[in-house]
């Protein structure tokens, strides 16, 4: 414009109002998986809400156990119909009982949500006596019921799993 006019300048922002952003409805969920899980093993779990166009792990995968595994829709959007959390690597609670996985769903944003896994014992490991072998002397005197020898055994496995009945043999 000429010296001395006056020019108007309209700044014009644009908002779109219907742009959803991707989110999780809880912050944490808990799965769990049997240690005897074989690989390939899957739990289902929330969906984030929104437009969902990936999941991810995060952080807390050590040893590269899982992964989100998508399943996606047939019809012309592709949208995730369901996330499923699978094993890639065989579980051992007594190794390591319990894991938190960091997850993301990518759209038009990032939502987190820590994903909670724990492992369940099963009946994996025998009992283990702490000597390997023991030895004692009846005293013929001895009363019926007298104590002559205490073994000791240990088994990893927990609760109802690790409990050690001892019997003796002929």
């Amino acid at each position: 414009p000429p010296w001395g006019s006056v020019a108007l300048l309209t700044l014009l922002t644009v908002v779109i109002a219907n742009a959803q952003n991707v989110r999780f409805d809880s912050a944490a969920t808990t799965v769990s998986f049997s240690e005897g899980a074989v690989v390939g093993t899957r739990r289902l779990l929330e969906q984030a809400r929104g437009p969902v166009t990936a999941y991810h792990i995060v952080s807390g995968n050590d040893g590269n156990r899982f992964r989100l595994h998508e399943t996606r829709s047939s019809a012309a959007d592709n949208a995730v119909s369901y996330v499923h959390l699978e094993t890639l690597k065989p579980l051992d609670r007594e190794e390591r009982d319990a894991y938190a996985l960091n997850c993301s769903a990518s759209g038009n944003n990032d939502a987190f949500t820590l994903v909670r896994v724990n492992v369940l014992d099963i009946n994996d490991n025998p009992p283990v006596f702490r000597k390997k072998e023991y030895n004692a002397v009846v005293d013929p005197n001895d009363k019926p019921g007298t104590s002559v020898i205490r073994v000791i055994a240990d088994d990893a496995d927990e609760g109802k799993n690790g409990r050690l009945t001892y019997h003796m043999g002929p």
